[in-house]
């Protein structure tokens, strides 16, 4: 039997913007809602205000703020169904005209905290302990041995991890989720995380 359609044709694009917003948004006027209040982060160059939806949003408000005022492109499509990319649309509200420069605040002083709550920092794996069959304490090391992690007791942070298959990272597998670390206030250089 013949189709027209090619068997290895590929799924329609999932459409994030709506077609009848055509603002364009100064990289000044995007800087100015890097905020909690009223949020406003870019995917894949377009503007979204996710103000109203902070309160619904299924992976808390804290992970909207979070990127408030940055570029969330790579978190956004590593973790989002097709759903979440469709319900996008209703947020957008123009195309970003410029760029969003980082912020060059200085944190290489080992006395200083390690955590950033905009910017996602890098540790190593060091040891894995064995709780139980299915519990283990993941040791983390910082990027310094004298370097304090930042975070109050019982507050949680974000973790990215990204599996490298033959030495390079594999977009597919990301998996970020929010984890309450079991180290203690005063432990430098490190962070235990129970799993």
């Amino acid at each position: 039997m013949e189709t027209d359609t090619p068997a290895s044709a590929p799924p329609p694009a999932i459409s994030m913007t709506r077609s009848e917003v055509n603002r364009k948004i100064t990289a000044d006027e995007f800087r100015a809602h890097a905020n909690s209040a009223n949020p406003w982060f870019v995917v894949c160059g377009e503007v979204y205000d996710a103000t109203t939806y902070l309160n619904d949003h299924p992976g808390g408000s804290q992970s909207i703020t979070l990127v408030a005022g940055q570029d969330a492109t790579e978190d956004f499509m590593a973790i989002h169904s097709s759903d979440a990319k469709r319900k996008l649309a209703e947020y957008h509200i123009g195309t970003l005209v410029g760029e969003i420069k980082e912020s060059t605040a200085p944190d290489d002083l080992p006395t200083s905290s390690f955590l950033r709550s905009n910017k996602w920092k890098a540790v190593t794996l060091r040891t894995v302990t064995d709780v139980s069959k299915d519990s283990k304490i993941f040791r983390f090391v910082l990027d310094h041995k004298e370097r304090d992690l930042g975070l109050p007791i019982g507050q949680h942070v974000y973790v990215r991890l990204q599996r490298k298959v033959n030495g390079k990272a594999d977009p597919a597998e990301l998996v970020q989720r929010a984890y309450t670390p079991v180290s203690r206030k005063d432990d430098r250089g490190f962070i235990d995380m129970l799993v």
